[in-house]
């Protein structure tokens, strides 16, 4: 198992930096971050686990974090649709982030 240390060497959040960020926050609805999740599936990614797992993984980090975290239902279908939306965009569009070189740190991970 990673420490954080490790992840946070090659992790960059759930954006792909500068702009992109604005357009894929770290957060999901009403602020809830869960920058956790993207920083470990940038690490698997970079890991070169395997990228269908890594995927998936990504999706449940993200949902333990708004399961756990959100008091309201309504507000927690809010957060897990979202969720689901960036599990979907990398599952779909992450391949070139997953074939990257692991080292090269200025990669725009999804």
């Amino acid at each position: 198992m990673a420490k954080k240390e490790e992840i946070d060497t090659v992790a960059q959040g759930c954006g792909p930096g500068w702009f992109g960020d604005y357009l894929v926050p770290d957060t999901v609805w009403g602020g809830l971050s869960i920058e956790r999740a993207c920083r470990i599936h940038d690490w698997d990614y970079a890991q070169k686990f395997d990228k269908e797992l890594a995927d998936v993984r990504f999706k449940e980090n993200m949902e333990r974090i708004i399961i756990a975290c959100t008091k309201w239902n309504w507000l927690k279908r809010l957060r897990l649709h979202q969720a689901n939306v960036y599990y979907k965009v990398v599952s779909y569009v992450g391949d070139h982030a997953y074939a990257a070189d692991k080292n090269n740190k200025s990669i725009n991970y999804l």
